[in-house]
């Protein structure tokens, strides 16, 4: 039961340290190249070993972490909304006076009860 224990552990670093050196940055991982370190790993438990104290890459704690923001907390997306609503205020606006010029300079030609002078239904 031990050695199967142990079988496990040194699969499960193998491919944690696989996994690891495969999302890195390829400019991040140290000393070697990424594939070199692949390959590296591929040596049971000491090639794991190796990358995650030597290659693997330093995690920088100045910078903040980027964290995707949510639409509403995020002024270009809000400052576009905003934008996208009021051409669209003003493209109403537009067509509303535009449908108050035509319709003023229309005369009603329709006689009683929705016919026209010539007494055809309108």
């Amino acid at each position: 039961m031990l050695r199967v224990i142990a079988v496990l552990v040194v699969v499960g670093v193998m491919v944690f340290a696989w996994v690891d050196c495969l999302r890195a940055d390829a400019r991040d991982v140290r000393h070697l190249p990424r594939p070199a370190w692949l390959l590296l790993i591929l040596v049971p438990l000491l090639g794991a070993i190796a990358y995650l104290v030597a290659g693997r890459p330093l995690r920088v704690t100045d910078e903040p972490v980027a964290r995707p923001l949510a639409p509403d907390d995020d002024p270009e997306f809000l400052r576009r909304l905003d934008l996208e609503r009021r051409r669209r205020q003003a493209d109403e606006e537009r067509r509303r006076r535009q449908r108050e010029r035509r319709e003023g300079g229309r005369k009603d030609t329709t006689g009683p009860e929705g016919e026209d002078q010539a007494g055809h239904p309108a």
